[in-house]
């Protein structure tokens, strides 16, 4: 039996044409159309006649992103996801490392193209307008093993790492998504992350599988929060949403927004998160504050997740939740042995998951499988109940006085005592006896740095005591939303300099 995206569009497009696949505030494909862009993309691939197993693409609409990869799979290819929004250095990392030879682009990405290693030739398929010739013959199958694309990690502390996933890990994790989350072709999903990126992509092809309507608007600036919020609200004034993904960042500045609101904000009924650490204590403030329920979500790209219930937030509301179903997870020791509970370690699962490689990486893929597991880059423990718990990622734990401090938990302190949504903690200098800073857009009501430095030191552990803050017009994000450590870094040493402190 054939199961898949591709698949799917074109029984749902054949079946429920009328039904709404993909939208915007300004544009609408119901299935039928969507299986139609589909095709006449797959013929302009097929017409190429492309030899590689592998189609890079680059595409800014991120609707024409979710067409362009539907036919990059129904013509038996595999699915290179270029994020466009990288620099220079990081695309031409992207396509040295996927061995990218063909890609799939749009007039606004074609510069992609320049990028491409020297002594490569990378062929150009331009995305084809609506005149294109429709005519297609029937679709290509894979096997289960056969490889499904390569995805690619956000890369918060450096270039990020291409992750190769298999026909099966894919479609068993939308499935579990639709099983999870009781996705049905009644399902409204607000898909507020780029969809070149894992969360957001398995969202959509997730609703489609079950024929529910995804929205996925196209931002001037995805990382600007109030652009962001005003879209989120002309959607709901449209109608129903049923789920909505944002990653923590853009939660906490919604509460924000909302507070400021002159009415109470129209609402999904549940508001996904994931992406990065966020407290209960936030949660529980979104809840009140979106007037939606929360569900957080702890996963990677190498196939391992996690999630809560609802009802976690009032029982276990620091928990990332319980096994992703048809996951089997663990937290292991130095020596890849599962640790007791509450014991901290790194949360692994079983290599079925269907992670194969990091493409051009063998040395990261080496430390990432480890002993029949997938070893991923998060510190967390499991309760007796066997909920799990993240602490932060292997770059993110800083040795300070004996004592393991761990940034996000740090970070979550320091957005509480100072009021703020925006900061970002960063641990400089001498690896025996690192100095810890924040950087900030805000000390809240306080009235100077000095005493925001006091009320911090006063508030938090010993071995967590902040050297300064530094107040900044704004922390550095990736396209994907989250702190992008690298450069939050590099301004740091920035200001320090600047400000005679090093």
């Amino acid at each position: 039996m054939q199961f898949g995206v591709w698949e799917c569009i074109q029984h749902w497009g054949r079946f429920r044409p009328n039904q709404v696949a993909l939208q915007t505030l300004r544009r609408s494909l119901s299935y039928g159309a969507l299986n139609s862009a589909v095709n006449r993309v797959s013929n302009t691939l097929r017409a190429a006649r492309l030899p590689g197993p592998r189609i890079g693409v680059a595409l800014r609409s991120r609707v024409d992103l979710i067409v362009g990869i539907t036919a990059i799979l129904r013509e038996g290819k595999s699915v290179v996801l270029v994020n466009p929004g990288l620099d220079d250095a990081g695309l031409r990392q992207t396509l040295s490392d996927a061995e990218v030879a063909q890609i799939l682009v749009d007039e606004a990405n074609e510069r992609v193209v320049d990028l491409a290693p020297a002594g490569r030739t990378t062929r150009v398929i331009r995305f084809p307008d609506a005149a294109a010739s429709l005519d297609v013959g029937p679709g290509s199958t894979r096997k289960p093993d056969d490889e499904w694309g390569v995805l690619y990690s956000s890369g918060t502390t450096g270039t990020p790492k291409g992750i190769e996933r298999d026909h099966n890990s894919m479609i068993t994790e939308l499935l579990g998504w639709c099983l999870e989350l009781g996705l049905t072709r009644h399902t409204t999903f607000y898909v507020g992350r780029p969809v070149y990126y894992t969360g957001g992509l398995v969202l959509t092809l997730a609703t489609q599988l079950a024929c529910g309507g995804v929205w996925l608007n196209d931002y001037q600036d995805g990382n600007d929060p109030e652009e962001v919020w005003r879209d989120y609200q002309a959607t709901l004034a449209r109608g129903p949403i049923s789920y909505a993904f944002f990653v923590p960042d853009q939660i906490r500045a919604f509460c924000r927004l909302a507070a400021r609101a002159s009415h109470p904000p129209l609402h999904a009924q549940i508001v996904l998160t994931m992406g990065a650490p966020i407290t209960g204590e936030e949660k529980t403030a979104a809840r009140q504050a979106l007037a939606s329920e929360i569900v957080e979500s702890w996963g990677n790209s190498e196939s391992l997740g996690t999630i809560t219930d609802p009802e976690d937030l009032d029982v276990r509301p620091n928990s990332i939740g319980r096994p992703f179903l048809s996951d089997e997870m663990c937290v292991v020791g130095d020596d890849c042995q599962p640790v007791r509970a509450r014991e901290i370690g790194r949360i692994a699962g079983g290599q079925e998951a269907g992670f194969f490689q990091y493409s051009g990486r063998p040395e990261a893929t080496q430390k990432a499988k480890q002993e029949n597991l997938i070893i991923s880059e998060d510190f967390g423990y499991v309760d007796e109940a066997g909920y799990f718990f993240v602490r932060g990622r292997v770059q993110e734990a800083v040795l300070r006085d004996g004592t393991t401090v761990f940034i996000p938990e740090l970070e979550g302190k320091l957005r509480a005592i100072l009021g703020t949504s925006d900061c970002c903690a960063c641990a400089v200098g001498d690896e025996a006896k690192p100095r810890l800073y924040c950087l900030t857009t805000s000390i809240g009501k306080l009235r100077s740095i000095d005493e925001a430095v006091r009320q911090v030191n006063q508030q938090v552990t010993q071995a967590e005591h902040l050297d300064a803050i530094l107040v900044v017009p704004s922390i550095p994000k990736l396209p994907a939303g989250k702190i992008d450590r690298v450069r939050a870094r590099d301004l740091l040493q920035e200001r320090l300099t600047a400000n005679g402190m090093v």
